[in-house]
C-alpha cells in the first residue's frame, strides 16, 4: 500500500510528496536528503491497527498516520512539489525515487525475487498459496520471510531470558507464551533456548542455508570423532554457555533497538543481494549516533565467539577440538589478535565464506570515533581506519548492509551454541 503524505521542509521551505510503500512494523520511520537543501527531512508513521477498506470493504493492506514531522512540516501539495518514492522495506533504485506516477515497489519486488531463486533460496511457486477459490498471492514481504513480530517478540525473549536469571521460571514461561509464533511449536518445545531458535530461524530465513552450511561441519565433525565433539560440548557448556548467551542477549538488544535502521534493506540481507548492485538510493541515517558503534561492536563479539567454530575445525582436521597446529589454546585465546582469529579456518571452504565479511577498518573507525556522516552528502558516511589512515567513505545502504550481514552469522554462531547444548 502506497500513502502520499505532501510536507515542507522547515531548513529550505522545498514542498515534497512523500509517495510512500507502508511496511509491517508498527513504527515506521523514513528519511531522505532534502531535494534543495541536501537536510535529512523524514517522517515517523504509526501503523493503524485496522487494514484499510474500499467502499465498505475491508482490504489486507494497512495505512499508517503521521506520528512525527522530522525537519518538516505538513503542507497541502502544490505543483511545484517534489515527488519522492519511498518504502519501509525494500530500496528503489535512484531513477525512480521522482516518479510522479509510477510506484517502483513492483519493479523492486521482481528483482528481489528473481535473485533470490537464482540463489536457490527462493521459488516462484510460494508466491501463490491455492484456496478453494484459486490462487491466492502474497507480497515480496510475506514471500522473502519478512517477519513484522520480529522486534516485538525480540523483547519477549529478552525480558523472559531476564526473569530466567533472576531465578524466576514461572514468570520467564508466562513471557514467553506472549511469543507471536508460540502455536507453532510443539508443547514441549515451548522452552528458552528453543523459542530463541526459533526466533533466529525466522530472522535468517528464507537463507536457511546460511545455518545449515555450518551444521552440516559440526555433523561432518561428529561422523568423524563423535567423543571430541561430546567433548567440545561440554567445554562450551561448563565454560562458555553462561557468559555467552548474556553476550548474545546483549549485541542482539542493541541490534533490536535500533531495527527501524536495519530493517530498512534486511530484505535484501536475507536474499544476499546488496542493494547497491545496480542501484542507487537517497536514505540516509535516521539517527546514526546511536548505530555507528554497532559495526565495531558485533566485529568484536564475532571474532570472539567463532571460538566453537575453530574447535570444530580442529576436530575436522584429526585434532583434539583444543589442539591447533602451530599453538597452544590458551595463546589462541589470549594472544591471537581479533583480525587473526579466524585464521585457522582458513583451510575449510564453508568456515572461510563464513567469516570472509569481517571489515576490520569500519571496526578500527567506529572505535577510534572517527567515523561521520558526510554532511555535503548525508546519504554517505566518512571513516579513517584507527583514527589515523586515509579518508573512505562508504554509504549508509552498504554499511546497513554489513550490519545485517554481520548480525545474520551471529545469529548462526548461536543457532551453533543450542545445538552443542542440546547435543
Amino acid at each position: 500500500m502506497t500513502q502520499r503524505i505532501s510536507v515542507e521542509c522547515d531548513t529550505c521551505s522545498q514542498g515534497i510528496v512523500f509517495r510512500v510503500g507502508i511496511g509491517g512494523e508498527k513504527i515506521q520511520l523514513f528519511s531522505v536528503a532534502c531535494p534543495k537543501c541536501k537536510q535529512k527531512v523524514g517522517l515517523e508513521l504509526l501503523l493503524n491497527s485496522k487494514p484499510s477498506s474500499f467502499e465498505g470493504i475491508p482490504m489486507k493492506h494497512f495505512m499508517a498516520t503521521v506520528k512525527e514531522y522530522i525537519n518538516c512540516h505538513y503542507k497541502d501539495e502544490e505543483a511545484d512539489f517534489i515527488p519522492i518514492n519511498l518504502h519501509a522495506e525494500l530500496v528503489y533504485p535512484k531513477i525512480h525515487i521522482n516518479e510522479k506516477f509510477l510506484i517502483p515497489s513492483t519493479m523492486v519486488a521482481q528483482t528481489l525475487m528473481e535473485h533470490a531463486e537464482k540463489k536457490g533460496i527462493f521459488n516462484y511457486d510460494d508466491l501463490t498459496n491455492p484456496t478453494p477459490f484459486g490462487p491466492s498471492f502474497i507480497s515480496v514481504f510475506d514471500a522473502l520471510s519478512g517477519d513484522a513480530n520480529l522486534s516485538s517478540d525480540w523483547f519477549i525473549i529478552k525480558k523472559a531470558y531476564q526473569l530466567n536469571e533472576a531465578g524466576l521460571n514461572d514468570l520467564s514461561q508466562k513471557e514467553l507464551e506472549k511469543y507471536s509464533n508460540l502455536a507453532s511449536l510443539p508443547k514441549n518445545g515451548r522452552y528458552l533456548e528453543n523459542i530463541i531458535s526459533d526466533f533466529l530461524f525466522r530472522y535468517i530465513a528464507p537463507n536457511t542455508k546460511l545455518y545449515i552450511d555450518i551444521e552440516d561441519e559440526f555433523e561432518k565433525a561428529r561422523n568423524l570423532n563423535n567423543h571430541e565433539l561430546k567433548e567440545l560440548s561440554d567445554y562450551y557448556k561448563n565454560d562458555l554457555k553462561k557468559f555467552h548467551l548474556k553476550n548474545y542477549i546483549e549485541i542482539f538488544d542493541d541490534y533490536f533497538n535500533n531495527y527501524k535502521d536495519f530493517n530498512r534493506i534486511l530484505l535484501n540481507n536475507k536474499i544476499e543481494l546488496h542493494p547497491e548492485s545496480g542501484t542507487e538510493s537517497i536514505i540516509c541515517p535516521i539517527d546514526f549516533d546511536k548505530i555507528k558503534m554497532y559495526y565495531g561492536n558485533a566485529y568484536e563479539f564475532f571474532t570472539s565467539h567463532i571460538i566453537t567454530l575453530v574447535c570444530v575445525n580442529n576436530i575436522l582436521q584429526n585434532r583434539k577440538y583444543d589442539q591447533f597446529e602451530h599453538m597452544t589454546f590458551n595463546k589462541y585465546l589470549k594472544d591471537v589478535s581479533k583480525e587473526s582469529k579466524s585464521k585457522p579456518l582458513h583451510n575449510n571452504v564453508n568456515l572461510k565464506k563464513f567469516t570472509d565479511i569481517l571489515e576490520s577498518t569500519i571496526r578500527n573507525a567506529s572505535h577510534h570515533k572517527w567515523f561521520y556522516v558526510d554532511e555535503t552528502n548525508i546519504g554517505m558516511l566518512k571513516y579513517r581506519s584507527g583514527g589515523t589512515g586515509a579518508e573512505q567513505t562508504i554509504s549508509y545502504v552498504d554499511y546497513l548492509y554489513k550490519c545485517n550481514e554481520i548480525t545474520m552469522r551471529l545469529a548462526v554462531l548461536l543457532l551453533i551454541e543450542i545445538y552443542l547444548i542440546e547435543y
